[in-house]
């Protein structure tokens, strides 16, 4: 029989539950996936307001000169709020065959472009509808790649209320979140007292990664996972998990 003890430590293992909130990025870098697999559920933040020249629709590829942009075209308005789970891909315009010359140009000559090249390809193909929708499909191959088994869900889902730190709160407490892991750059928005008042963890992800392979010239960080992939393979997932631990934040 489990003394008072153990049982009350089980039940407050089992009630631990770390969430990550970010929106979707078009193939993230390796620091992406290491967030999600950091977390106990990771929610795509996607019912919030599509921003041009970011990440949801475009990332950068090594080159023999650098790098260089792999870009989806999509619809928005810049005078009326777009939602990023409402941002169609503008498929009147040819993109895809684009993304094919430049990722066989960079990485044809890759140790793994075969494992990865088609079924990549393929996901572009399906014509999805929106932006999130096919950043979605490509984040959960990726995952399933990279052997990460976080549960993946949609803000919308949730329903969520309130702005910022205020629709992040509502978020964790309705997925049931005891601890909320966050990107460094939130620093600048989060209110952290918010946090303590509702009994909720807060982590700042770190992100420290020691280099890989790359086909030419000095390692570039920071690209497409599409690199990493093509790089190293099935060893992938060896180069996902950052070097310095997350930051805890101590309420005072």
């Amino acid at each position: 029989m489990l003394s008072r003890k153990s049982y009350i430590i089980q039940v407050s293992m089992k009630k631990r539950k770390i969430v990550g909130i970010v929106q979707s990025n078009f193939v993230p870098w390796q620091g992406y996936f290491d967030f999600i697999k950091s977390c106990d559920e990771f929610i795509l933040f996607d019912d919030v307001q599509y921003t041009e020249r970011d990440w949801r629709n475009r990332n950068r590829l090594r080159t023999d000169q650098g790098f260089k942009w792999i870009n989806v075209p999509v619809i928005f308005s810049r005078s009326t709020p777009t939602i990023i789970d409402e941002t169609l891909i503008n498929h009147s315009v040819e993109w895809i065959k684009p993304i094919e010359d430049l990722i066989k140009h960079c990485y044809k000559r890759s140790p793994n472009f075969d494992l990865y090249y088609s079924a990549f390809i393929q996901i572009l193909k399906k014509k999805h509808r929106t932006i999130s929708n096919l950043n979605e499909e490509l984040i959960r191959w990726v995952c399933r790649e990279m052997e990460i088994y976080t549960p993946i869900t949609q803000a919308r889902t949730y329903c969520g209320t309130g702005a910022k730190t205020d629709r992040l709160l509502d978020l964790l407490k309705k997925s049931k979140a005891t601890i909320y892991i966050s990107g460094p750059a939130a620093r600048d928005y989060i209110q952290i007292e918010k946090f303590k008042t509702e009994d909720i963890e807060l982590r700042y992800k770190s992100y420290s990664y020691p280099p890989y392979s790359q086909l030419q010239g000095e390692f570039i960080p920071g690209l497409s996972i599409l690199d990493l992939l093509f790089n190293e393979g099935s060893r992938a997932k060896c180069f996902i998990e950052s070097q310095v631990p997350d930051e805890i934040i101590q309420f005072i």
